[in-house]
């Protein structure tokens, strides 16, 4: 039924012509990635005004692309002419489909550029097509335009026009990639992890940075923020993640021995902070991402982190 997904995204529009250009790119290069590392099917992806197309009858599609970070929402829909008779008849066979005895419907149509009819003409031929098909098959139709049970979209665009029934929620955001690389330092818990796909969902690539305190911590605490950066992997389908482990064990020992009790953590994420600093210039980016949380733990109140740095 279906052979195309609308992707929309949201603040990327708000960009400069030259920006929001470069921004669809990366957009469209993660687009891709994301459906390749998730084995679905498509022949095409490519822009139009304020929408990306994929071509593409996957059922899996549109909820491939719903996890790029950038897209707001996506819908599997089906492309036809952008003839309003062709569309109000895609319309009634897909009323026929979803629309049971009883349940209400609504029709949303818009329009893109001023040619043709209006969106409130093709919303009400399109509505008085599906009532009309569900009245010749014994059913009683009941529109509802505020809370419909089942809802029939129609996007008519230059000359092609889109018809769909649902609407996957995306991750939002800008895409990864167009806000540079930050260092991220990784622990085997779990703010750091949040911290680093929180900076991914604003477009940022993250390189993680492992601390070990052998033999102040184990193995476990590395195969747990292995794990995190694995997970954290599935969101950069276009860009291998490369992971730093450090060895950190001897410069707590030193604390240990040299320093009062008292210091041991402060001088533990100075040390830390300088290293990822240092990893920072080797790969030329643009900031350390520490997933500190404020009052957490007591070498997280404000003084102490801001005696770290």
């Amino acid at each position: 039924m279906f052979d195309v997904v609308i992707v929309r995204y949201g603040e990327l529009a708000l960009k400069s012509p030259g920006v929001r250009n470069l921004y669809e790119r990366i957009l469209v290069r993660n687009l891709e990635a994301m459906l390749r590392q998730k084995n679905v099917s498509f022949s095409r992806v490519h822009r139009e005004w304020g929408r990306i197309f994929i071509t593409s009858d996957d059922p899996e599609a549109a909820i491939a692309a719903a996890d790029v970070f950038g897209v707001v929402s996506t819908s599997a829909a089906k492309m036809i002419d952008a003839d309003v008779d062709e569309a109000a008849k895609l319309c009634a066979d897909i009323g026929v489909d979803i629309i049971n005895e009883g349940e209400s419907f609504g029709i949303r149509a818009r329009r893109v550029g001023k040619e043709g009819p209006s969106s409130t003409d093709i919303g009400r031929l399109c509505g008085d097509a599906v009532w009309t098909r569900l009245e010749s098959i014994g059913r009683t139709p009941k529109v509802d335009l505020s809370n419909p049970d089942r809802e029939i979209s129609v996007e008519m665009r230059q000359n092609k026009a889109y018809v769909f029934t649902d609407i996957v929620k995306g991750v939002g955001g800008l895409p990864l990639g167009s806000q540079g690389i930050m260092i991220v330092l990784m622990s085997g818990g779990i703010d750091s992890p949040v911290a680093a796909w929180l900076m991914m969902k604003r477009g940022v690539k993250v390189i993680p940075v492992y601390a070990n305190n052998i033999p102040f911590s184990d193995d476990r605490a590395l195969e747990r923020a292995i794990k995190a950066v694995e997970r954290l992997q599935k969101w950069s389908p276009a860009d291998p993640m490369k992971m730093y482990e450090v060895p950190h064990g001897k410069n707590l020992d030193e604390f240990m021995k040299k320093c009062i009790v008292k210091n041991t953590c402060l001088l533990c994420k100075r040390t830390m902070y300088r290293m990822a600093y240092e990893i920072m210039k080797k790969e030329n980016a643009d900031g350390i991402i520490t997933g500190s949380s404020i009052g957490q733990v007591a070498s997280q109140t404000a003084a102490n982190m801001h005696a770290e740095v």
